[in-house]
């Protein structure tokens, strides 16, 4: 699954546990695979992408989820509405 996220742009590995010792597990038994995409990929094709990508259980990507969201950056927080 990650070399199929690599082919579309993303870069990243699987997340290590809050110890460091070994790797992040979820509650139902799945690792955790965190990426990023530098390149400038459309919100809703990358949605799609995630979801169609056989292995993905889940992504972060909230797309038509929210109305608003909230970024802090250094104490700033800054609402951004859709």
């Amino acid at each position: 699954m990650q070399q199929s996220l690599t082919q579309l742009g993303g870069q990243g590995g699987l997340r290590k546990n809050s110890k460091a010792s070994g790797l992040a597990v979820t509650s139902y038994g799945s690792l955790v695979l965190d990426m990023r995409f530098n390149t400038i990929l459309d919100v809703a094709e990358l949605n799609a992408l995630l979801s169609a990508t056989p292995g993905v259980v889940e992504h972060g990507v909230f797309y038509r989820l929210a109305s608003a969201v909230l970024l802090a950056n250094n104490g700033v927080v800054q609402e951004i509405q859709s």
